[in-house]
């Protein structure tokens, strides 16, 4: 699961939370927690970026295409160095090298691992999923046309995402 550190301190009639997020993301949220659960449910969904490319690739640029794996990856990245940080330094009874080494295999592990579950398994699965809707409703809904078959797609694609979410995230 994802690291996630808070701290809250009650003032009068105040919460004053401070939510640390893979070591390098400082928000400060008042008055609520609904700020706060805002905040890392966006950070959260970076991970999931390149499926809504995917569903609306038909409808962007292909730069902004291209732009959400690129937010999909360094949430990866992220992760993989966030995990790393905390191995070095659970790990601080090992001698260095088997420090450092211990941290680096686990780096490239969580990598690796998000990089299959966030980046090419749900975005392969949602293009060709888009891909056969597409297919589909050309060959057996000529009268729709063009521009609602891509819509029609696009919305198949975003309602396949939890189906392929949910058990990825087990």
């Amino acid at each position: 699961m994802h690291s996630l550190y808070w701290l809250m301190s009650e003032k009068i009639n105040q919460v004053t939370i401070f939510c640390f997020i893979y070591d390098f993301c400082h928000c400060v949220c008042y008055h609520s927690q609904v700020c706060f659960n805002f905040l890392f449910r966006l950070f959260l969904s970076t991970g999931y970026a390149n499926e809504f490319g995917e569903a609306f690739r038909t409808h962007i640029p292909r730069l902004i295409y291209l732009g959400s794996y690129g937010v999909a990856s360094t949430y990866c990245l992220a992760d993989s160095i966030h995990k790393g940080r905390c191995c070095y330094q659970e790990s601080s009874n090992l001698n260095s090298y088997l420090q450092k080494r211990k941290a680096i295999e686990t780096m490239v592990e969580a990598a690796v691992w998000q990089g299959l579950a966030s980046v090419i398994i749900p975005g392969f699965t949602i293009n060709r999923i888009c891909a056969a809707s597409r297919f589909t409703l050309k060959r057996c809904a000529r009268t729709m046309p063009p521009r609602a078959q891509m819509w029609v797609t696009t919305f198949v694609g975003l309602s396949a995402i939890p189906v392929i979410i949910k058990p990825i995230d087990r």
